[in-house]
């Protein structure tokens, strides 16, 4: 690749970054690409909130303590724990690609990757009591769309998929027959794995589909 004048200052490899590595080289998920995006774009914004212009900011000015400058920041704008780590690790990832194309750039990627990540303590979730679930499942009405509901909140509590994943599942994703009932979730990254569910569960789904898809819960029935 020809070598320009612009080429040393920071976000001049971005589009190549965003739009060919990670969207079409690595085939991440639009979702995924947005979130590096993103942390691109908060980063080039603290660039200018220190009044470095964007057209003098090189590669060689991105260092550790410049990084860990940012990542105060970030703190200090209110931004969770998690979220600082997932704006560094972009800014990371960024900087590796470019480095593997131009070894000038190593020694900075280097440094940059000794930046720690901030710890992040799990939150306590809290559990709903067995009362509340009871109440809240039975909530909807008895009729077909109430049925839905019911459903949609059964599946929800005992899988612990998410809620785009159920919306995206399919009649042939959910397997009824097997001695150990599951669903075949299509999760991010289009990874799949197998989620067993209840008799309770089944039981639900089935009612749902006699309403919804007869002509499938037949079939099932039969097989």
């Amino acid at each position: 690749m020809k070598k320009t004048d612009y080429d040393h200052l920071f976000f001049s490899r971005t589009r190549d970054f965003l739009d060919i590595y990670l969207s079409k080289q690595c085939s991440r998920s639009p979702y995924t690409v947005k979130t590096y995006r993103d942390a691109l774009t908060v980063f080039r914004r603290y660039v200018t909130h220190q009044g470095i212009s964007l057209k003098r900011f090189s590669f060689e000015d991105c260092t550790r303590d410049f990084m860990l400058s940012f990542m105060e920041y970030l703190l200090q704008e209110g931004y969770e724990k998690a979220t600082c780590n997932q704006r560094l690790a972009a800014i990371k990832a960024y900087l590796w690609y470019v480095a593997d194309e131009n070894i000038d750039y190593q020694q900075t990627a280097l440094a940059v990757s000794h930046v720690p990540f901030l710890k992040n303590p799990e939150k306590v979730k809290e559990v709903i009591s067995e009362d509340c679930l009871k109440s809240l499942l039975s909530a909807p009405e008895h009729s077909k769309i109430g049925i839905r509901d019911t459903t949609i909140m059964v599946i929800l509590y005992d899988s612990a998929i998410r809620l785009s994943e159920l919306l995206n599942l399919k009649i042939s994703d959910v397997n009824l027959q097997k001695s150990t009932p599951y669903l075949r979730i299509h999760g991010k990254g289009d990874k799949e794995r197998i989620v067993s569910i209840s008799d309770n569960t089944v039981a639900h789904i089935k009612r749902y589909m006699r309403y919804y898809h007869e002509e499938s819960i037949l079939t099932m029935d039969t097989s």
